[in-house]
This record gives C-alpha cells, structure tokens and sequence, in this order.
C-alpha cells in the first residue's frame, strides 16, 4: 500500500463485459476524534500523535481522503452558504464544510487498511477546529462510490 498526496486517476474506458459494481467503504472509523496536529513532519507517519484511520473496502481500490474544515454559514435556499456582509438576525445558522488540499490518495485493498494521520497537510498544522474526512473509493475499473463516507474529528492546540 502507498499513501500519496494529489489525485488519484482511474481509466474512464471500460470493456463490454467489464466490472460496472461500484466498490463499498465498508467501515471507517478514527482511533482518536480528538487530538493535537505534530508540530513537525509528514501529513502520515507511524510517529505517535495523531490518529489511526482504518477503513474496510469490499474490493481493491484508491480510496481518496477529504479533510473538510467546518465553518459558519447561513441557509439560503434549502442550502448552507457564507455568509457575505452584515447577515440578518433572522437567518437560520448552519455548518457547511470546506474541502482542502491535497486530498490524501492509498491504494486499498479488499480487506482492512490502515494508516495514522498526523493532524498536517501541505506541510502544515491544522488550525484547532471541527473537521472531517470524506472519504471515496475508486476501483481499477473505474468505478466511484455513489456517496463518500464522512467521519468527523477535532484538532485541539
């Protein structure tokens, strides 16, 4: 298994006959869902600090990790948006989550998988705050998970 940082590409052409089933995340579960970004170091590491990720995939597949952080939106039209300039007492508060980058890309295969996430991304400490994993998988056919699995957790200082 290997752990990089980017995109993960899957071939979009598939034979007549080929797999058409998408893979599963079947589990995904955090070790920790409170816990303190290393100062130093890699986004994954098998240092102490952190949390263990672990996650079961029905088939053989990338599966590619979101970190979302949460931050304060208003409803607007049946969805959670920024708020923009002075937000009137009436509007409904919300939580909408935004995606950062790099997304984290391990080739997984059909049975558990493993690694620790350090709190890091691009080579920086995630601020304290509420945050997420979405998580999806992309089998060698091409094929996507029809919905990603989210997990939340919590960077303290």
């Amino acid at each position: 298994m290997a752990l990089v940082l980017g995109t993960a590409s899957a071939s979009a052409e598939t034979p007549a006959g080929a797999d058409t089933t998408p893979p599963e995340i079947i589990s995904l579960t955090l070790s920790e869902t409170v816990f303190g970004g290393t100062q130093s170091g890699p986004s994954i590491s098998i240092r102490e600090g952190g949390t263990t990720v672990t996650y079961v995939l029905s088939e053989e597949a990338v599966a590619e990790f979101t970190v979302e952080r949460a931050r304060p939106g208003v409803k607007r039209g049946g969805t959670c948006a920024k708020r923009t300039g002075p937000t009137p007492k009436a509007a409904k508060r919300c939580t909408r989550y935004v995606a950062l980058r790099p997304v984290l890309v391990e080739e997984g295969t059909a049975d558990e998988n493993s690694f620790r996430f350090n709190g890091r991304l691009a080579g920086r400490k995630l601020a304290p705050g509420r945050y997420r994993f979405s998580v999806e998988a992309v089998d060698l056919a091409g094929n996507r998970t029809p919905e990603p699995v989210l997990r939340a957790f919590r960077i303290v200082p």
